[in-house]
């Protein structure tokens, strides 16, 4: 019965008190959001275990928090986004964010934009995209493994769309320099 409804619905009627329909958004969220939290959190399993469960704790007490006038996939990306910022607010966990090192790198888009669709390329991709600093490693993860718009990403992390092109820019420069180190070993 409720494989047939949204994901809005779900959430409308998980705030209406219906607890049962839980299970279906965590049916068919939580993979993509533990994938998602493991890209994030660079192969931390432990945490991004925890993390999700966070996740899903917060939507089942809280349900009325979500404006059901909102699409629920980039709001529940956003919520475990800010799971993860709050874990590196805390002492020692601040991730490092220099990306003046990478601003003398070419850029070459369209490479790794073919690359990026390649089946052979994508594991060697997905490691090297865990390479990367934190911003720069959730944008690009986003947008070419999750498949969400530049739009959806500033939502999830609360920033603006320019933001999100910069780091996208500088996140693909920076692939693209880790693409082309590891093809010369």
């Amino acid at each position: 019965m409720n494989k047939n409804h949204s994901d809005e619905e779900l959430m409308r009627m998980l705030a209406l008190g219906k607890s049962d329909v839980f299970s279906e958004i965590y049916d068919r969220y939580a993979n993509k959001i533990f994938t998602f939290l493991m890209r994030t959190l660079a192969q931390k399993t432990e945490l991004a275990e925890d993390i999700l469960q966070d996740v899903f704790i917060k939507i089942a007490r809280s349900p009325e928090k979500f404006n059901a006038e909102r699409v629920f996939k980039p709001w529940l990306y956003a919520v475990a986004y800010n799971e993860c910022k709050m874990h590196w607010r805390s002492a020692k966990n601040k991730p490092h964010q220099n990306i003046s090192e990478y601003d003398h790198l070419p850029a070459n888009h369209e490479m790794i934009d073919d690359k990026l669709h390649k089946k052979e390329m994508q594991l060697q991709i997905r490691k090297l995209v865990l390479e990367m600093d934190e911003p720069h490693r959730t944008v690009v993860s986003l947008r070419y493994f999750d498949e969400l718009s530049l739009k959806e990403i500033a939502d999830i992390m609360d920033t603006s769309e320019g933001t999100v092109k910069s780091r996208l820019f500088y996140g693909l420069k920076k692939l693209s320099l880790l693409l082309k180190n590891e093809q010369a070993a």
